[in-house]
Parts: C-alpha cells; sequence; structure tokens
C-alpha cells in the first residue's frame, strides 16, 4: 500500500527513507485511514530494532507520506531466496543471531501499555543492514495493517488482511476477518507467523507450500522437521529441534511459547550441539543491493514531488519507481531504492561533545566511519570517565576517551614521562606506549584545552599510526 523513496534532509544533512501511499490505496478511505494509523502506531514506537519515524503529513496533491530512518539494506526474503540456489540452509545459531532483535521487537509491542499487533510477520518486512556487527542484525517495518486495542480493523467482512503463507491457523477459523480476535490471540498470532519465518530460514521453503489450500486454512499440521531439511550442523539435533518448532507452531494460541524471545531460546537450548556461526559474510550481504541510479540534482527548496497517477507495477523482486527531485517538509527526494532502514543514532551529549572536538577522527553520528576507515559507537564507560568512543575496522582499534578534565586524565594515565612529545604548531601531544595489551597499544594524549581527552590505538601499523592521527 505504499512506495519508499530515498530521500536527503537538508536539516539534518543526511540520507532518510520517505514512505508515500501509493495512488491505488488512495482510491479508498481504507486505504488513507491504514495509512494514517500507521503513523500513529509508528509515533509511539521507540526501539532499536523497529525503524523510526521523525515526521508525516499530507502533500498538497492530496498524497500522504512520513519520513523514517534510512540505512543500507536489504530483507529476508532476498537472503532466503540467495541461500535456497545453493541450498545452503542457515543454521540454527545464524538464524537465531539474525532474528533475535525481531523477536526483541515483537515483545515489546506486545507488551506495550497499548500492546501493539504487526499483523503481517514476514521475510520482507524483516530488513538486514549491509553492516552487520553495528547495530541490530535486522529490524522490523511496515506496521501499515497494524492492530492496537483501541483501534479497529478497517476491513470488510470476508476480506482477510495478512500474508496467507504466514498467518496463524485462528485467523482462518471462520474463513473470515469480519469480527477481530482479542488481542492476546492476535499477539500469539504475532509469534506463529514469527516462527514460521524462523523455520523458512533453517529449511528454505514455507511451511505453506508443502500443505493444500485446505488444509492450510482448516486442517493444519506440524509435520515435523527431519535431519536431511535443515543444515547438515543440526542434523544431530533434528528431533529437539522440530519439538520446539512443535509448540510454537500449535494450533492453539495458548500452547505456543509465552513471547517470541522464549522461542528462541527454547531453540538455542535443542541447538546447543551445533557449531555457531552468527554473522552472515559481507559479500553475500551485499548480493541483495539492486543497482543504484545516480542521483538527480536537487531542487530547490519548495519544489512539488512529482508522482505519476499510473497503476503500480506488479509486485516483482527490487521494483525501483523513480520520482522527481523535490522537497517534502524539508527533504529533498532523489533516486527511489527498495526499502531501507537501520538507524545511525546520534551521539549522546557528552560522546558529542568529544566528536566535535575532533571531526577528522570522530564522525558526526554513531556507526559512522571515523579516522583510517572505522566504524565507531559508543562503549561501556570505564571508571572516571565521561563518555567513550570505539572506533574498529581496517586492522585497526581506536578508543576516544573523554575524563573530564586533564587532571583526571592524569591520574588514570599516569607517569608520562617517557613519552614522545610533538607539535605542529598548532597544538601538541604526548604519545607513548601502553604496556600489558596483546597487540601494540600507544597512546595519544593531547594538551592544553584538549587535555581532557585521551585516544588509545591499536594495530600492525601502530608506528605509522601515531604519526597520522590528526587530532588537531
Amino acid at each position: 500500500m505504499g512506495v519508499v523513496y530515498r530521500a536527503w534532509d537538508d536539516e539534518l544533512d543526511r540520507p532518510v527513507a520517505i514512505k508515500v501511499i501509493t495512488e491505488r490505496a488512495l482510491y479508498t478511505e481504507g486505504g488513507r485511514q491504514r495509512f494514517r494509523q500507521e503513523m500513529r502506531i509508528l509515533a509511539r514506537v521507540h526501539h532499536h530494532a523497529i525503524v523510526s519515524v521523525h515526521r508525516a503529513g499530507q502533500l498538497e496533491n492530496g498524497l500522504a507520506f512520513f519520513q523514517m530512518d534510512y540505512i543500507e539494506g536489504g530483507n529476508l526474503a532476498q537472503l532466503i531466496a540467495n541461500r535456497s540456489v545453493n541450498n545452503d540452509r542457515l543454521t540454527a545459531s545464524e538464524a537465531i543471531h539474525l532474528l533475535s532483535p525481531i523477536a526483541e521487537a515483537l515483545d515489546y509491542l506486545h507488551s506495550a501499555e497499548k500492546p501493539i499487533i504487526h499483523r503481517d510477520v514476514k521475510p520482507g518486512n524483516i530488513l538486514i543492514p549491509f553492516e552487520q556487527g553495528w547495530g541490530p542484525a535486522s529490524v522490523l517495518t511496515d506496521f501499515g495493517i497494524s492492530l492496537t486495542e483501541d483501534e479497529t480493523r478497517m476491513t470488510s467482512a470476508g476480506t482477510i488482511i495478512g500474508t496467507d503463507q504466514y498467518m496463524a491457523p485462528e485467523l482462518f477459523a471462520h474463513g473470515t476477518f469480519s469480527e477481530a480476535p482479542p488481542v492476546s490471540s492476535s499477539s500469539g498470532a504475532d509469534r506463529y507467523a514469527f516462527a514460521l519465518v524462523v523455520l523458512e530460514l533453517l529449511t528454505l521453503r514455507p511451511l505453506r507450500s508443502v500443505m493444500s489450500d485446505e488444509a492450510w486454512r482448516f486442517h493444519r499440521v506440524f509435520p515435523g522437521v527431519s535431519s536431511n531439511e535443515i543444515a547438515p550442523a543440526d542434523a544431530p539435533a533434528a528431533a529437539a529441534i522440530s519439538s520446539v518448532f512443535t509448540r510454537a507452531l500449535s494450533n492453539e494460541p495458548s500452547d505456543r511459547h509465552p513471547t517470541a524471545t522464549a522461542f528462541l531460546e527454547d531453540l538455542a537450548r535443542a541447538s546447543a550441539a551445533t557449531a555457531p556461526s552468527t554473522f552472515i559474510p559481507a559479500d553475500e550481504l551485499q548480493k541483495m543491493e539492486p543497482p543504484r541510479p545516480a542521483l538527480p540534482p536537487v531542487r530547490p527548496a519548495g519544489a512539488q514531488m512529482a508522482v505519476p497517477f499510473a497503476a503500480p507495477p506488479k509486485r516483482r523482486k527490487w521494483v525501483r519507481p523513480l520520482i522527481a527531485a523535490g522537497t517534502v517538509a524539508g527533504v529533498a527526494l532523489a533516486a527511489a531504492v527498495a526499502y531501507p532502514t537501520v538507524i545511525r543514532p546520534a551521539w549522546p551529549a557528552e560522546a558529542k561533545n568529544m566528536a566535535s572536538e575532533f571531526p577528522q577522527v570522530l564522525p558526526d553520528r554513531q556507526r559512522g566511519t571515523g579516522w583510517n576507515n572505522t566504524k565507531c559507537q559508543t562503549a561501556q564507560l570505564q571508571p572516571s570517565e565521561r563518555a567513550r568512543i570505539l572506533c574498529t575496522g581496517n586492522n585497526t582499534t581506536l578508543a576516544a576517551v573523554d575524563y573530564g578534565s586533564g587532571d583526571w586524565r592524569n591520574r588514570v594515565v599516569g607517569d608520562t614521562a617517557n613519552a614522545t612529545h610533538m607539535s605542529n604548531g598548532t597544538c601538541a601531544v604526548d604519545v607513548m606506549d601502553v604496556p600489558g595489551n596483546a597487540l601494540h597499544t600507544i597512546a595519544v594524549l593531547p594538551e592544553d584545552a584538549l587535555s581532557r581527552y585521551a585516544f588509545l590505538i591499536s594495530g600492525p601499523q601502530i608506528n605509522k599510526d601515531q604519526l597520522t592521527l590528526p587530532v588537531c
């Protein structure tokens, strides 16, 4: 019911995503209501594994839109399709690592003061960032058909909302959605869909594909999981894994796991003997990336967004609509790409101050690129520290630390009598070896107005690093 465009926010100076309700959905009041409902729901959702929405509104031509975070990513459906080519099934440990953020997001939604039911949990609505290891491994999106306790379904009798092959059996009980089930039952339906997604990751085929229409809708029986249907590493634990899914996919909602996280924990115990393998290789993730059209020139602020009023194309892999560049509430639209997501959040206040002092070393936002092509984010504070940013990558680890004052830093660092003093005429630093580390580590200690800060650097080219760190 919506099209997502890549855009540029002039105020924030960063890419964002703009979701615009499609022309076909605008034909009905129900479509416009669902769009407004999605905006209301997302406005009160704040979770690291759920896409964040910043603003919403309506254009002069009547099209509704909202702006959300943009970060490069593909989706789980594409990953499954890529793995299916060579029948390369994910292990249980890989699936658990990849989908733990989604389990946490669903539990967060279901446990809210006014529980939110997603109602369309499926691989296409689970996004995977290309930058694995920085933030959540996956992100939940698309709340266009969600339901809360205080909102009613906006469908006519007999209309099914959701995706058939990920729907729980109780939703087919009467062949209609004219009556909404209780919220507790619907949250169970979300967890059922989530279990189907996990099962599909392990077997590379949807459970729906092994059942007739009649059996799927009204006589569903989970057939179990055999050792030849899952990754070889998991084959010895096939019986235990099958038992977990038998519970998670019970036709009776009350018999299922109480939370999505409990289901993954049960699966982890069942597959404990299998070899862990958590991160998906970066080159595999890049295969999900569509070709990029060049960004067109940005029009002056106030330019109208031109969206052709034509029937949307049939759904296919990586459909990429293009619209003319313009601005929506201060957002300059550019070339469109498929649904993105994963967040680069702002620094906390103290870390932000440190990043602004060293713009050539630290990025302006978390998970951005810092000195020597490292990726940076906040790290756990040690005693006497006000802020700590850790940057890793390119065979280098850099820790930037704010001690609050030069006195505190010197107390922590200790004797600097053997430090090498360096100056470029603008600022001065002391550089010294830090003993007791597995890798050669040096400390770079700015002086004068910057004496509250320290940098610890480890890497195979450490002797070169200490001469090129642009602290001033």
